[in-house]
């Protein structure tokens, strides 16, 4: 039996593993029964696992990993991901994923892209239109992550602006609500790499007993998804608990021999929907979330300060 403190890795590097071997899933482009849009969400998700994967050595120099930016890269160069800026604000935050991850690993530097984003945050509606606090928090963390200016209001002020913020009832959280709450950890902490300098221990605390008891819900429930992104937001918030060991070990239990981690809607697939391309559809996103906790658990946020994003300047137009 492994001892606790490397299963976490162990568990990334099988889920990298599967990942790799469903890569032709992730191409948008590709002709499949799966929604375009579910499709390209899959593919941003797999950029901004392998932006934040560059801080973890261990992981990033895999072959497998090397493979899948090889074919991050490929993809770039279709050129939907620059007209698709002038059409829709919401394509921005996948296309500044797509464009920071090329940029940190230094594969492919497009100044007239980077050009063309900077004017659209500057003169469209993208930072002024009405998101949940939570999407805000996640378009200023990629923004400045890519280095761009912009005019967004400082991450005290969107936190807030959250649910988590405002001290939430646990007992009327839906998945959506707890999602938010771990994304708004995400953003606040850059996947945590960086303090939350502008919160009080003592909040810190409050908010880690939060995060401690939606653990303990949902590892009895078995949804390997949230549990993944729960272990996650501790390590955002500095913190281990009294679920953290356990859970590891459950989602090491649960995880395939091939690498994949069953998705919390697996079992409502119908029987015709049990092809290749649905079982993707289901597990895809929970398998990438592990890889990133077990990252985050094994020392993935060790970076040098000069590559952190910074916390207390509000970048400007």
């Amino acid at each position: 039996m492994l001892p606790a403190g490397k299963v976490p890795l162990a568990v990334a590097r099988k889920a990298i593993r599967w990942i790799h071997g469903n890569l032709r899933y992730f191409d948008p482009f590709a002709q499949s029964p799966i929604s375009e849009d579910v499709r390209h969400k899959a593919f941003a998700e797999l950029a901004l696992l392998c932006f934040l994967l560059r801080r973890h050595e261990s992981l990033r120099s895999l072959p497998e990993m090397r493979d899948v930016l090889s074919f991050v890269a490929d993809l770039n160069k279709n050129p939907f991901f620059e007209t698709c800026l002038c059409r829709w604000n919401d394509a921005l935050v996948p296309v500044l994923i797509l464009t920071a991850t090329l940029d940190a690993y230094e594969l492919t530097r497009e100044p007239g892209r980077r050009k063309m984003i900077q004017k659209i945050v500057q003169n469209s509606n993208v930072c002024a239109i009405e998101r949940v606090p939570y999407r805000q928090l996640e378009l200023r963390h990629i923004l400045d992550a890519g280095g761009f200016a912009h005019s967004l209001p400082s991450y005290c002020d969107l936190w807030n602006r959250t649910l988590l913020a405002h001290r939430p009832n646990l007992m009327f959280l839906s998945d959506d609500d707890v999602y938010s709450i771990t994304h708004v950890l995400f953003y606040l902490s850059d996947f945590s790499a960086t303090k939350i300098d502008f919160l009080a221990e003592r909040e810190i605390e409050r908010i880690h007993e939060t995060v401690v008891h939606l653990l303990g819900v949902y590892i009895r429930r078995k949804n390997w998804d949230l549990a993944a992104e729960l272990l996650a937001a501790e390590k955002c918030l500095r913190r281990t608990s009294r679920h953290s060991a356990m859970g590891w070990r459950l989602l090491m239990q649960a995880q395939g021999t091939d690498g994949r981690m069953d998705g919390p809607y697996l079992g409502k697939l119908a029987d015709h929907q049990r092809d290749a391309d649905h079982l993707f559809d289901a597990c895809y996103h929970t398998t990438l979330v592990t890889a990133l906790a077990g990252a985050i658990w094994s020392g993935g946020a060790a970076i040098e300060r000069a590559k952190a994003i910074p916390r207390k300047s509000l970048h400007t137009v």
